[in-house]
C-alpha cells in the first residue's frame, strides 16, 4: 500500500513561497514510513522523522505523535537548539 500526500501540495490553501523567501527559516526533514504486522491481523504503520543536518531523530506510531514532535522540532530549531539525539515514542 502506498501513501500519497501530493494533494496537500496542490491544495488551494497551500502556502506559496518565492525562491528566496524564508530560506533562513526553512527546515529539512527525512520521513521514513513502514508497516509492521503485530500478532493481531491488523497492519500498523510506524515511522521515523529526522531533522537535517543536525540528525535529531524521532520514532512514532501515530500521526498525532509525528505532528506533535515536528512542532517541537520546529520550535527548537527557531530557538537555535542543535542537539543531536534520537527519541522513541509510543505515540
Amino acid at each position: 500500500m502506498s501513501v500519497c500526500c501530493a494533494s496537500l501540495a496542490c491544495s488551494p490553501d497551500a502556502p506559496t513561497v518565492s525562491s528566496d523567501a524564508g530560506r533562513d527559516r526553512a527546515h529539512l526533514f527525512i520521513l521514513r514510513m513502514w508497516t509492521e504486522e503485530p500478532a493481531a491481523a491488523a497492519t500498523a504503520w510506524r515511522g521515523k522523522v529526522q531533522s537535517l543536518p543536525d540528525g535529531e531523530a524521532y520514532y512514532f506510531r501515530t500521526w498525532e505523535g509525528l505532528i506533535a514532535h515536528l512542532q517541537t522540532m520546529l520550535q527548537a530549531g527557531s530557538a537555535g537548539n542543535g542537539s543531536s539525539e534520537t527519541q522513541h515514542c509510543n505515540q
